[in-house]
């Protein structure tokens, strides 16, 4: 009986050490994911790095702080929303009432309080590229050592974000409810310091980077714009400061885009695949930039093909591992279900039910934005405490090239060809082709890959030689606000420069209001003929940005365009001979309840220019009176 209980006894204790003995390394655990959670806020926030010990990526002190490496970014979002809050609040409406802050605080918190994190979760349609997100931590750390380096402002430098779209992008008809008085324009004017994009600029730069400007936003966005025009603008670098390309490319094209005609098709195979290589483009040898975001701001008032524009989007974010960002899903169930008719207006968007929003779609669209962008560092964040690599510097190697790293040891045991195949790596998604009618086929796109990849890897190695990326452009302008040439004086003073004839155009317009600045004729039969002398690029193309209205005035409207070329050697010459050149026919009306602006490239006679040569260009109404050209470039392809 004695050694019965004595056995329990004994059983007993053994048991109660094993709890203890658990419960002491339990404690210890949760002691040193406390330390290295410290230590790796340490890090970011002294901002250090230990290049000879390899590859490190620091996060945001901010995001870490919140629990980013350790949390979801869902439980990172809610402990930031005091900061979000303080930065909502802080850019509040330069026409509002100061009295009107208090009630302007609280409609920020009820309205925030309908962007829940089971919300904005639905609004992300292809999350951001690992390498590519790696790139902007790492690139934001940089800029933040070099900023603290320097007293002089003008030598600090930011993350560049370029934001193209169109009209619901340049915040067209963002107004404010009543309740908060502000003074608003009347006519749908563009509102950009209402827009989101410039929201986003300050919520980036006060929430994750604590106040200090490493952001920096040009929202480039003008009305009737496509895919199509925003490609011309990256490819022959159209926006501010040329010379400083943007790390990071936000497309908003899909209020124009849902509304073209024959959408299905030229959209989706032509103007946003355009798009995206003319972003590729940018940083030609590099493989994860710039990040290229596809954002869906519109739910708009022709519900599905807003639909269908978002499944183009979503097909192109994943053939090319693209961010994309779907604010519709976020919002527009509520708003649909609340339809009452098209003129009442809803507090989530305060506007009517139509394509133009108020300042609270805006609002949450920045915040959509901000959840997006706080997602994807919190992904690469917890990938980086878990030692999942992200390097952006690793190369893919081709099948079929001899690499000794990729080779298996004569030991291994399992399938010979597996692990020489993961040492292979991931092809860079950027060289893939575009997706094209029919079916595809594995061969065709692996073969595209190759070819891709193949010339991308000639074309570096010049540029990175003796050879660099040349000018693309003999001559280029384009009226918009944030390049400063939106003015009709500017208009007319560069014009005056090149031209040689001109009876019935003339510059016209304003920056904000309609009519905008543009080149614009009124009467039949006007003319005008200029001449670009002594090119220092040699050019192939004439681009001209033309609009296309429903004004019943522009039924029939046409312009012919003439182009030619006069040799240096021929210098004495007003103009080529009529059979060296060619003519090319631009129609100004639409039916699309909406005026478009189209970009229209025509090839110049023969080879093209050379440096040296000289440009000839005649335009000609052939037919109706109203016509618009508001862009005007002669490039190189």
């Amino acid at each position: 009986m004695n050694r019965r209980w004595s056995a329990r006894y004994n059983a007993l204790m053994s048991f109660t050490l094993l709890l203890l003995v658990l419960r002491h390394l339990h404690e210890m655990t949760k002691k040193l994911i406390f330390i290295e959670t410290q230590s790796l806020h340490k890090t970011n926030q002294n901002n250090e790095r230990d290049t000879s010990q390899g590859h490190v990526m620091m996060c945001p002190s901010a995001l870490t702080n919140a629990g980013a490496g350790s949390s979801s970014s869902s439980l990172v979002w809610n402990k930031l929303k005091p900061q979000i809050m303080n930065a909502s609040i802080g850019y509040y409406p330069a026409k509002m009432p100061i009295e009107r802050l208090p009630a302007y605080e609280t409609w920020l918190e009820h309205l925030f309080s309908f962007y829940t994190v089971s919300r904005l979760r639905r609004s992300v349609a292809n999350p951001g590229p690992p390498k590519g997100i790696v790139r902007l931590v790492e690139l934001a750390a940089e800029i933040k050592r070099h900023n603290n380096g320097v007293s002089d402002e003008t030598d600090k430098r930011t993350i560049r974000i370029l934001v193209v779209g169109g009209s619901v992008t340049a915040g067209h008809g963002c107004t404010w409810p009543d309740f908060l008085k502000i003074r608003q324009s009347k006519g749908n004017f563009p509102h950009k310091d209402c827009a989101w994009p410039g929201r986003l600029e300050h919520l980036l730069n006060e929430v994750i980077f604590e106040g200090e400007r490493i952001v920096r936003v040009d929202n480039m966005s003008s009305g009737g714009q496509t895919s199509e025009w925003g490609a011309l603008v990256l490819e022959y670098r159209l926006f501010p400061e040329p010379e400083k390309v943007p790390d990071v490319v936000i497309s908003a094209f899909a209020a124009n885009e849902a509304q073209e005609d024959n959408n299905n098709e030229r959209v989706l195979y032509e103007l946003m695949q355009s798009f995206v290589n003319a972003t590729h483009g940018l940083y030609p040898c590099d493989d994860n930039a710039p990040l290229l975001i596809m954002a869906d701001d519109f739910y708009g008032d022709i519900i599905f093909r807003a639909t269908q524009q978002t499944g183009y989007m979503y097909m192109i974010s994943t053939w090319y591992n693209l961010m994309a960002v779907n604010f519709a899903s976020v919002l527009k169930y509520k708003v649909l279900g609340e339809y009452v008719d098209a003129d009442t207006r809803h507090p989530l968007t305060s506007s009517s039910y139509n394509i133009h929003l108020g300042s609270s779609f805006h609002i949450g669209m920045a915040w959509t934005m901000l959840f997006n962008i706080i997602n994807a560092y919190v992904n690469v964040c917890n990938d980086a405490i878990m030692n999942i690599n992200h390097d952006r510097n690793e190369k893919y190697v081709l099948p079929g090239i001899h690499d000794a790293s990729l080779q298996q040891d004569d030991t291994f045991i399992g399938d010979p060809d597996l692990l020489p195949t993961l040492r292979r790596g991931e092809p860079p998604f950027k060289h893939f082709g575009p997706m094209s009618h029919g079916k595809g086929g594995a061969k065709t796109v692996a073969a595209d890959l190759r070819r891709n990849i193949a010339d991308n890897h000639y074309l570096c190695e010049r540029i990175n030689g003796t050879e660099t990326m040349s000018k693309k452009c003999a001559y280029a302008w384009v009226v918009n606000r944030i390049t400063g040439f939106q003015f009709k004086e500017q208009l007319a003073q560069e014009m005056d420069k090149i031209l040689r004839f001109n009876r019935g155009w003339k510059a016209e317009g304003y920056p904000v209001r309609s009519p905008k600045t543009g080149w614009y004729t009124h009467s039949p039969n006007a003319m005008f003929s200029l001449t670009i002398p002594n090119i220092t690029v040699d050019t192939k193309y004439a681009v001209l940005l033309t609009m296309k209205s429903y004004s019943p005035a522009w039924i029939g409207s046409k312009l012919a365009v003439t182009l030619g070329v006069i040799k240096a050697n021929e210098t004495n010459q007003e103009k080529p001979e009529e059979g060296d050149m060619l003519t090319y026919n631009i129609e100004g009306y639409h039916t699309t309840k909406t005026s478009v602006h189209f970009p229209h490239k025509f090839l110049f006679p023969g080879s093209g220019a050379k440096v040296g040569d000289s440009l000839f260009m005649n335009a000609r109404m052939v037919r109706g009176s109203e016509f618009k050209i508001a862009g005007l470039a002669f490039c190189s392809f």
